[in-house]
């Protein structure tokens, strides 16, 4: 009998993540069948390498909540559930309507531990939705 042991470690991946988050919304009836349309939506986009993002994108779209007013949008790293470290957006003061509210960043920025690059929408003060993408390396 043979015994082969291999010993290597893991190497982070080069990756690009995008996802969607929904807020609010109604639902309506469509030839008797319910159908829900989303208040709105936040799209978010990472690209990088393990914990280092070198790319990060936010945009909403509204749907059936009107525009949006007194927005910003946050970039966070969270692990165990709890953000670690925020990168603040402007706030915006005017009402946008469509998918005019975003945020780009293309800072190179190295997360501290395993866990989630996320982005985070608040509206009128207050977190509306989130969306997060698991990054470790």
């Amino acid at each position: 009998m043979m015994l082969v042991l291999v010993v290597g470690g893991v190497t982070a991946a080069n990756a690009d993540a995008s996802g969607v988050s929904s807020w609010g919304g109604l639902t309506v009836n469509v030839k008797g069948q319910s159908v829900g349309i989303p208040g709105g939506t936040l799209y978010h986009e990472i690209k990088g390498k393990g914990k280092l993002i070198t790319y990060t994108w936010a945009n909403t779209a509204q749907f059936a909540s009107g525009p949006i007013c007194l927005w910003r949008i946050d970039f966070t790293f969270k692990s165990g559930g709890s953000v670690y470290s925020r990168s603040k957006g402007a706030h915006h003061s005017q009402c946008n309507w469509g998918n005019s509210a975003h945020r780009e960043s293309g800072f190179r920025r190295q997360a501290a531990r395993d866990g989630q690059a996320c982005a985070q929408l608040y509206i009128d003060g207050r977190s509306k939705t989130e969306q997060c993408h698991w990054i470790y390396g």
